[in-house]
């Protein structure tokens, strides 16, 4: 017996076409692997065929047709439930830009001013000026068609650098404008400034102190940009630093970020900057939607067409297989199996030679040793008896089909050869088995696919490196170093923070109240009050030490309550049994030095702003701000802004039950300077002429700075 081996070196013959016969019910021969099916080869059938099932084809095939279907469903559906346009804002719709300078005559000639006049940027002697005249230029800038107008006024706010006090006037009043551009030029006499500055340095005992002024344009307009309306505000500030003797303007430099090795802004640009103050405005307008993968951004037009085009190639590779089957069906059983085995049906009239004669009963075993023996299958019909005949030089081997009418017979005992084990053929899998093991395997590559793409996604959509902490410093401060030299004695271990009307029922705390006036009633003992700059009225114990007005240096013994008269039989020690739980304010054992100070101010009643100027000895942190306004009668949103370095506070508004709610935070990796003098938060709002009550408004600050998280909460 020959191997395989030997078998395999035999050349393929062609393929041409057999006569046909009739289907023969029996065993099956076996089943090699289907090479792609020739052309019909026409002529007399050899056998009728059963029709070849759809899914019995190539399973890569339908693997490819299932991956195909499944990425048209998910981009048909994403790209047709997401409109192909939306509205998003414009930020470059439209610019208000301002422009500052200022100017003094000298009183005499000096070699400090040559010109005999002071200019924009140089620092301002008091005892060689006695007023300097402020201009601010306003203009507005759009490509898209517009129309506004709106009011502009001119505010001072004098600020102490070391007790947070502060006073706020008007330099220009207000006035409406129409138009692109307006201007503002008012004076500000050195004598009025000098003269408040010297009454609260007498007042607080520190002559010493420096302070800070402020000059901020607020200006306030309405109109249309394109098709939209606006309502926006504009409150650019100019500060100034005042000492007895020289006035400078203050401009801070940004702070770099750590690790940062870009060249940071020089002074001259900061300066420009401050001077030339730019913000940008939006208005919605459409833009084409967009879904991301992964690190791609895809159009849903383009989604669309993609699932469209994967659609087609699926529908397409359906067609595709249809015919190759039709074909394929089109060929007889016997015309199928020669060609797997690559062996040649010659039609003939006559195979009457009568050598040895060996009957085969399977037509693929014919087949098979047809092509071992490299000779052709001859075929013969005569009175609808078919014949197949293969010979070799001494023997003619012979399969006659059995005539369907004829009950199958199952060859029990054939011969063990090449080509035919001594039992039946195997059991095959059914159609339908097939057809359940194939759409377990397109579905078991869909699942993998998408696992990987998931997987992936996942991995590169994005690489958040957390913030670094190396070269910083987290200590806390002790409460011994807030507190007041004229409550040295007091043995204080808390220390809670509030302004307004509040009240205390815990001992040994120093008490903080706003720059505002506070109305303080404390009950514990051993207590330090320090009620803040403005009027108060504070309400203590007998042990308690308050520290009153704009200096922290002054201390006396609070006063007390009067004795009640109802009854005398209450001892005295019911007035400290309240737990500190019970109080409105938190407490907090240590302070990281942050302070806040709070102030309103009106727009004639056509808006206002809440401010919310902080103070730290130390670097902060993190930030979290809340500035609520109640939506009195007329009240609406109208913008919102922050003093510090460009981007370093994120801003952001919400309207819950019936406020505003302005947010600002503090960027992650971002970080206030100690000390930063200039830390304003800004929340502004438009009014209809009618008076907007501020018992509704509160403010909330959470800052973590030398490694203490503090929460200062207040109202204006």
């Amino acid at each position: 017996m020959i191997g395989d081996d030997m078998a395999s070196d035999v050349p393929d013959p062609p393929h041409p076409a057999g006569p046909p016969t009739e289907v023969r019910p029996g065993p099956p021969g076996p089943s090699p692997a289907e090479p792609p099916p020739g052309p019909d080869p026409g002529g007399p059938k050899v056998g009728a065929h059963d029709a070849q099932s759809y899914l019995e084809g190539p399973k890569s095939i339908f693997a490819v047709i299932g991956v195909l279907l499944v990425l048209c469903f998910i981009l048909m559906a994403v790209g047709f439930s997401k409109p192909l346009e939306r509205l998003a804002p414009d930020a470059g719709a439209y610019h208000q830009s301002g422009s500052f300078s200022y100017s003094a005559a000298v009183v005499a000639p000096t070699s400090v001013y040559p010109s005999g006049f002071v200019t924009t940027g140089e620092p301002i002697y008091s005892g060689l000026v006695n007023s300097v005249n402020l201009h601010f230029a306003y203009d507005f800038s759009s490509s898209l068609p517009h129309h506004i107008k709106g009011t502009i006024e001119v505010k001072a706010l004098l600020l102490s650098q070391t007790d947070t006090w502060q006073e706020l006037s008007t330099v220009a009043p207000l006035r409406a404008f129409s138009g692109d551009s307006t201007s503002v030029i008012s004076s500000l006499p050195l004598d009025g400034l000098y003269t408040l500055i010297n009454t609260v340095s007498t007042q607080s005992g520190n002559a010493d102190a420096d302070y800070t002024a402020d000059i901020q344009p607020l200006v306030h307009i309405t109109g249309k940009v394109g098709s939209t309306a606006i309502n926006d505000t504009f409150s650019p500030v100019l500060p100034f630093s005042v000492t007895k003797t020289t006035i400078t303007l203050d401009v801070a430099t940004a702070a770099v970020p750590p690790g940062a090795t870009y060249v940071p802004p020089s002074a001259n640009s900061e300066l420009a900057a401050t001077l030339h103050p730019v913000q940008a405005g939006s208005v919605p307008h459409l833009v084409t939607s967009t879904v991301s993968v992964a690190k791609y951004t895809l159009t849903v037009s383009a989604l669309r067409v993609l699932g469209i085009v994967f659609g087609v190639l699926a529908l397409a590779m359906v067609m595709a297989n249809e015919l190759v089957r039709r074909r394929t069906a089109a060929q007889t059983k016997e015309q199928l199996i020669a060609g797997r085995l690559h062996s040649l049906i010659v039609p003939v009239e006559s195979v009457s030679d009568t050598r040895g004669q060996v009957s085969v009963a399977d037509f693929a075993d014919l087949a098979g040793l047809a092509r071992f023996l490299e000779r052709p299958i001859l075929y013969e019909e005569k009175d609808g008896r078919r014949t197949f005949v293969v010979d070799d030089d001494t023997h003619r081997y012979i399969h006659r089909p059995v005539p369907a009418t004829v009950p199958p017979v199952s060859p029990r005992a054939v011969p063990t050869g090449r080509f035919r084990q001594p039992t039946e053929a195997p059991d095959q899998p059914t159609g339908r088995v097939r057809r359940r093991i194939l759409v377990l395997r397109s579905l078991i590559v869909v699942v993998v696919l998408v696992v990987v793409s998931l997987a992936v996604t996942s991995f590169t959509a994005s690489t958040n490196v957390p913030a670094s902490s190396v070269g910083t410093s987290k200590q806390a401060l002790v409460i011994a170093q807030l507190t007041p030299g004229g409550c040295a004695a007091l043995s204080l271990t808390s220390m809670l923070i509030h302004s307004g009307t509040f009240s205390n029922a815990a001992s040994h705390v120093l008490v903080l109240g706003g720059a505002t006036g506070n109305t303080i009633t404390d009950t514990g003992t051993g207590n330090c009050i320090v009620a803040g700059g403005g009027t108060n009225a504070v309400t203590g114990t007998a042990s308690d030490i308050c520290v009153s007005g704009p200096s922290l240096n002054l201390a006396t013994a609070c006063p007390t309550a009067p004795p009640p008269t109802t009854t005398t039989t209450v001892p005295p020690t019911t007035t400290t049994t309240v737990p500190p739980t019970t109080t409105t304010t938190t407490t907090v054992p240590v302070s990281n030095g942050v302070t806040a100070a709070p102030a309103a101010d009106n727009y004639n009643n056509y808006g206002g702003q809440e401010r919310l100027a902080l103070n730290n000895t130390s670097s902060i942190t993190a930030m979290t701000a809340t500035i609520t306004v109640a939506q009195t009668p007329g009240i609406t949103y109208a913008s919102q802004a922050n003093s510090y370095p460009g981007g370093a506070v994120t801003q952001s508004s919400t309207n819950p039950n019936g406020s505003i709610v302005y947010t600002f935070v503090l960027g992650a990796g971002q970080t206030i300077a100690s000390g930063y003098q200039n830390g304003v938060l800004y929340a502004q709002f438009n009014g209809t002429g009618g008076a907007h009550n501020l018992a509704g408004d509160s403010w909330s600050v959470t800052t973590t700075s030398g490694g203490v998280t503090t929460t200062l909460t207040g109202v204006f």
